[in-house]
């Protein structure tokens, strides 16, 4: 961090009232989030004028014709639904003394820009996968959300497998939607090393040091689909007799989710003069709503162990 932009952190403190942390830093924490949070990886990010946004989708495409010479198209509209966006606040807080400030070897305000970020990054990653806060839409057995894709497992749950993966490719395929995307907890990810295909090839092929994908939070590709981890997704599932299961996601980016911003991410600097302590506090507000449920499969009910 620059002299300048700590500079400005400690300069100017109001108890009552409070200070916006400089842009460069409210920029930093959001590219923080947007880097952590897996879900947004996947989204389609739309910024929203209002508290709530309605978004027009497509539910029926036109028709094509083999027409005659001279002879009339017959007509097909296209039919339209919508989504709703409704925002929601997540913030986060964070308090430290004055000495921590001074006596410190390292930048405490890059470690608290990093690890709120970090805080929000799962906070949303939690909502948009498990709706455990009950904010949004959420893509883990949520009986609102009718027409996901599964990929069901035995009565007591199943291991991880290349036909799970080629079925939940197909369930999206089918409906139009071409899936770019496996989301799964890091506990999937040692069991998919030692898969291979039919002809023996490692099913996984990981990202090297220096590889694109690695930038873009991709762990590597899974049969054509960019693999990525979330441990925000659920491992304590239950099925029959089988404990520790947990569901893996297939998508299409951007088909899958649709999260708006209504308002942009927001830092507050504050200093308590009777415990002579700083407080930071750092806001958003965002929704979540899925458009096209066909564009998602969850493979349901994978042994982690």
């Amino acid at each position: 961090m620059s002299p300048d932009i700590n500079k400005a952190l400690e300069e100017g403190t109001d108890a009552s009232g409070g200070y916006l942390v400089p842009d460069e830093i409210s920029r930093r924490i959001l590219e923080y989030i947007q880097d952590k949070a897996v879900a947004l990886q996947v989204c389609r990010q739309v910024t929203m004028k209002s508290d709530v946004l309605k978004i027009p989708k497509v539910t029926g495409g036109t028709t094509g014709y083999w027409v005659p010479e001279n002879s009339k198209i017959t007509s097909s509209d296209m039919t339209f639904g919508q989504v709703t966006l409704t925002a929601k606040k997540v913030a986060a807080l964070s308090k430290f003394s004055s000495e921590l400030k001074e006596d410190s070897i390292t930048d405490v305000w890059e470690l608290i820009a990093d690890q709120m970020a970090t805080d929000l990054a799962l906070k949303i990653d939690d909502e948009i996968f498990n709706g455990t806060g009950g904010q949004f839409t959420n893509y883990m057995r949520n009986s609102s959300i009718s027409g996901i894709n599964t990929v069901d497992a035995g009565a007591n749950g199943d291991d991880m497998s290349l036909s799970k993966i080629t079925a939940a490719v197909y369930e999206c395929t089918v409906d139009n939607h071409i899936p770019t995307d496996i989301i799964a907890h890091p506990v999937i990810t040692k069991k998919l090393r030692n898969l291979t295909d039919s002809t023996g090839r490692p099913l996984l092929d990981a990202a090297t040091y220096g590889s694109p994908l690695l930038k873009d939070g991709v762990v590597g590709t899974v049969y054509g689909l960019k693999y990525r981890e979330s441990n925000q997704l659920p491992t304590n599932l239950t099925k029959g007799t089988g404990t520790a299961l947990t569901d893996i996601l297939v998508v299409k980016a951007m088909n899958c989710g649709w999260f708006g911003i209504r308002r942009k991410l927001t830092v507050h600097k504050d200093y308590d003069i009777e415990y002579d302590q700083y407080i930071i506090q750092s806001n958003l507000r965002c929704a979540f709503n899925i458009p096209y449920p066909k564009a998602i499969c969850i493979i349901k009910d994978i042994k982690t162990t």
